[in-house]
């Protein structure tokens, strides 16, 4: 689909999700276990309502109806990912490749797949601009006692939002308020960020906040994407790739699970 950039996230999520979603069916691409998390079993799932520089998944975000395997219904999705937590002996699930929380039609989909799989403890990566746009969109996780939400914070102020996702800056106040939401409501929260392009000291949640520094894998296209946004080159970012997580700030944690490098939204 063509984007024009800078683009409004509200009306891009309503766009994907009628492209990813039928009814309680969400488009996937594939199934897989990755070393993340010390590791986890995933499903891939197609669209996203941000297009971030460096997503290692952009082009099936450009393009969310390309090289899948069609609409799986929740428990045709809960069946693929126990079948192969038991082949793996692993019992942590994700969703991933995607944003998850598109509207309400994803955001059902999603806790249904949860719901049917109480032994399995999830990790929800999302960038949680709808849930801070429609907090009511939360009511569907506040019963789930197996779940942790993992926000990925893009920009620490709208310009550099804007720069990294592609979408109006203007949005950039709700991923923020995503995170203030699901505390409020008791789930379990993590935060995301990658130190090039934000500093937590400027986010204002303060460091009770369980904070996680990302490495950034520079490959050619996303060096390619970088630099059409005027985010490389800058004596302040990197001059050659980053393999590693960067230091983290005082008071930010080192994630251990670091191996399957790249897999970053």
């Amino acid at each position: 689909m063509t984007t024009n950039f800078p683009f409004d996230p509200i009306q891009r999520s309503k766009d994907i999700e009628s492209l990813v979603m039928q009814g309680n069916a969400r488009r996937y691409y594939r199934f897989r276990y990755a070393k993340f998390y010390g590791g986890i079993v995933t499903a891939d799932a197609m669209g996203c309502n941000l297009l971030c520089a460096y997503c290692w998944n952009y082009f099936r975000n450009e393009n969310p109806t390309i090289k899948d395997l069609g609409y799986l219904e929740p428990r045709e999705v809960s069946k693929k990912l126990q079948d192969m937590g038991k082949s793996r002996s692993c019992n942590k699930f994700r969703i991933s490749g995607c944003e998850p929380f598109l509207g309400k039609a994803s955001t059902q989909h999603l806790a249904a797949i949860i719901k049917s799989m109480p032994s399995g403890n999830f990790i929800i990566e999302s960038n949680g601009l709808m849930l801070g746009y429609n907090p009511a969109l939360i009511g569907h996780l506040v019963d789930l006692d197996n779940v942790q939400v993992r926000i990925a914070v893009k920009g620490d102020n709208p310009e550099m939002w804007q720069k990294i996702t592609g979408a109006e800056g203007v949005y950039q106040p709700y991923q923020l308020k995503a995170i203030t939401e699901l505390r409020g409501k008791g789930l379990s929260v993590s935060v995301a960020y990658m130190d090039e392009f934000v500093d937590p000291d400027l986010l204002g949640l303060g460091y009770d906040e369980d904070f996680d520094s990302e490495g950034l894998q520079y490959y050619q296209s996303t060096k390619a994407r970088l630099s059409k946004r005027g985010l490389l080159g800058s004596p302040t970012k990197p001059s050659k790739p980053v393999y590693m997580p960067v230091k983290p700030k005082e008071g930010v944690k080192q994630p251990a699970y670091w191996e399957d490098k790249g897999d970053i939204t």
